[in-house]
C-alpha cells in the first residue's frame, strides 16, 4: 500500500539530492503517531541528504535529522536507516 511518500520522497531527491530511505517499525507494527497526527503508516519513505531529512512535511528546507526523529511518538521502537 503506497501513501503517497515515495513519490514525494523522489520529487525531493531530483531537487536536494541525497538518497531515500524508508522508516520502518522494528516490531513490523504501524509507525504511530507523527507531528501530533495518527497516520497509521506502515512505513515512509523520505529523502535524506547532508545531515536533513526530506518528505512532505519539511519541504525543501527539510530538517535536522534529530529534530525529525522527535516529532515521532515512538521514535525508540522505529529503524529510521540514518
Amino acid at each position: 500500500m503506497s501513501s503517497g511518500c515515495e513519490a514525494v520522497a523522489k520529487e525531493l531527491q531530483r531537487i536536494v539530492g541525497g538518497k531515500p530511505v524508508t522508516i520502518t517499525a522494528a516490531r513490523g507494527a504501524r509507525l504511530g503517531g507523527f507531528a501530533g497526527r495518527q497516520p497509521r503508516w506502515a512505513s515512509h519513505t523520505v529523502v535524506v541528504s547532508r545531515g536533513r531529512v526530506y518528505d512532505s512535511y519539511t519541504g525543501i528546507q527539510g530538517m535536522l535529522i534529530e529534530d525529525y526523529k522527535k516529532l515521532w511518538q515512538f521514535p525508540g521502537d522505529l529503524n529510521f536507516g540514518f
